[in-house]
């Protein structure tokens, strides 16, 4: 299920949360990880090395993969603005990609160690 990042961090916040800004959004302190499924034309175009590449920028860790139904799966831990941001650059921004449907699936924290392309 995904949540509009607006709400999300309306959702989120609270007085007890110290925040950060993320643009004109205050954003929760907290660390996520988030299991996402991104479906369409997502294979082939370098989706999962631009993924990599703005991981690494947003300091998230996890790793991404090819399915073999064409899907790609991928697991992003970190803060949860930046968690946030690589999910949204994942379903607009990314050259080339065409994301039909994507799903968003809160999993319980996790640390991975850096970001991977699994093969």
């Amino acid at each position: 299920m995904w949540i509009d990042i607006g709400d999300a961090f309306l959702a989120l916040h609270n007085a007890d949360h110290k925040t950060i800004s993320h643009g004109d959004l205050l954003c929760p302190i907290m660390l996520v990880t988030k299991r996402v499924l991104f479906y369409g034309r997502v294979q082939g175009i370098n989706f999962r090395s631009n993924t990599l590449s703005k991981a690494l920028e947003l300091n998230v860790k996890g790793w991404v993969m090819n399915r073999i139904d064409g899907s790609v799966e991928a697991y992003f831990s970190g803060e949860l603005c930046d968690v946030m941001s690589l999910i949204n650059y994942c379903v607009s921004d990314m050259p080339y990609a065409v994301v039909k449907r994507y799903d968003v699936y809160d999993i319980p924290y996790m640390e991975f160690p850096d970001f991977r392309i699994k093969r």
